[in-house]
C-alpha cells in the first residue's frame, strides 16, 4: 500500500541519496513505484497488484489498460534515470530490471546505458 509521503518527496530523497554516493545503478522501491502510478494515473495499487502487473508484462500478457499502468511505473524509472544519470536532467537511456525481494515486494534496478 502507498504511504503518506508524496511522490516528489520520495523522488527527491532517492536522487539526493544517489548524488551523495554515486553508483552505477539505482534501486527504486515499491513505494516510489506505487506513488508514481498514483501520481500519473490516479490509481492506487497494492504491492501485490504491482507484482502481478509486472509478471504479466514479462509474460507478454497485458491488455491496454494494464499496459498504461505498467507504462506509469516505467515513467518513474525514467524520471529517476534522468535525475540521477544525466548531467543536465535530459532524458537518459537506461536498462531496467524488475526484482522481487523475499517478502514479495517489487523493486526496479536501473543502470545507465553505456
Amino acid at each position: 500500500m502507498v504511504d503518506n509521503s508524496s511522490f516528489d518527496d520520495q523522488l527527491n530523497y532517492l536522487v539526493s541519496n544517489f548524488k551523495k554516493d554515486h553508483r552505477n545503478k539505482v534501486s527504486i522501491d515499491e513505494t516510489l513505484l506505487l506513488l508514481g502510478i498514483k501520481e500519473e494515473l490516479g490509481l492506487i495499487l497494492t504491492g501485490t497488484e504491482l507484482a502481478t502487473l509486472i509478471n504479466q508484462y514479462q509474460s507478454d500478457d497485458l491488455d491496454s489498460d494494464q499496459m498504461e499502468t505498467y507504462d506509469a511505473a516505467t515513467i518513474v524509472c525514467g524520471q529517476v534515470a534522468s535525475r540521477c544519470f544525466s548531467e543536465d536532467g535530459d532524458d537518459m537511456d537506461y536498462e531496467l530490471d524488475w526484482n522481487e525481494d523475499d517478502a514479495g515486494h517489487v523493486f526496479a534496478i536501473i543502470r545507465p546505458m553505456i
